[in-house]
């Protein structure tokens, strides 16, 4: 049923060209892969592993490159992540942020909605003294259609 609806997207290209034959199947399996809602629960239970640390001062972390689907175009956003947090003895492993912006981003969501639900898992994981989440996104609903403008970005920041 979805690759039919996948098919019909493509009515007016040659699918018997071999350069698209097989174009129906691939779009359905990355849209598959980008609205996969994984929930938060389980975000949490995957990547919340922290390790004791005296650590006082800021840690910065930035996630270059995390993608999600704009939910009113189905369009990418390209997003960088910035989280700076001042640990309260713990610390999470410095890949468990990309893995948890990956995996929030797996499904389609307003970038707002994006940024406060990151900022509440990292929040919940290092129960920290300050954390701050700046997501800033290229959106390309506003690049390739309607506005066709590239250089707007959109920052959007969490902190108490």
């Amino acid at each position: 049923m979805a690759e039919k609806g996948v098919i019909d997207v493509f009515k007016n290209v040659d699918l018997s060209d071999p350069h698209f034959s097989r174009t129906p199947l691939r779009m359905q399996r990355w849209l598959e892969e980008y609205t996969t809602l994984i929930p938060l629960e389980e975000i949490k239970e995957r990547y919340c592993v922290t390790f004791p640390s005296n650590h006082q001062g800021e840690v910065k972390i930035v996630v270059n490159d995390t993608y999600m689907l704009c939910p009113h175009h189905f369009l990418p956003v390209d997003m960088r992540i910035e989280i700076v947090y001042i640990p309260n003895g713990r610390i999470l492993g410095m890949s468990k942020f990309s893995r948890i912006a990956r995996d929030l981003a797996k499904y389609p969501r307003v970038q707002e909605e994006y940024t406060n639900l990151l900022y509440e898992i990292l929040y919940s994981c290092l129960q920290p003294k300050q954390l701050s989440v700046e997501v800033t996104g290229k959106h390309y609903c506003v690049l390739m259609r309607g506005i066709r403008n590239n250089s707007v970005m959109v920052t959007r920041r969490c902190s108490p």
